[in-house]
């Protein structure tokens, strides 16, 4: 099993990120109770399967906040 971490970082960071992977990510927006989540992850997967999911971004009223997922190597889990 495989584990991920999620760091938190600006705008600007994930725009560039994004930015350099592309065409190669796509993504796919959910709104659910008030909250919008957009997954990026890669073209070619097209089902949206979420263990490939590469960053994210959630906005609550007018909060946003950029994630990336960082896969975790078995030596850093002790």
């Amino acid at each position: 099993m495989e584990i991920y971490a999620r760091e938190q970082v600006s705008r600007e960071v994930l725009e560039i990120i994004l930015e350099h992977y592309q065409p190669r990510l796509t993504s796919e927006t959910l709104c659910l109770f008030g909250m919008s989540i957009t997954y990026f992850f890669p073209a070619d997967d097209q089902s949206g399967n979420e263990e490939n999911t590469v960053a994210f971004s959630s906005t609550e009223g007018s909060c946003t906040a950029y994630y990336l997922l960082v896969r975790l190597e078995q030596s850093r889990l002790g």
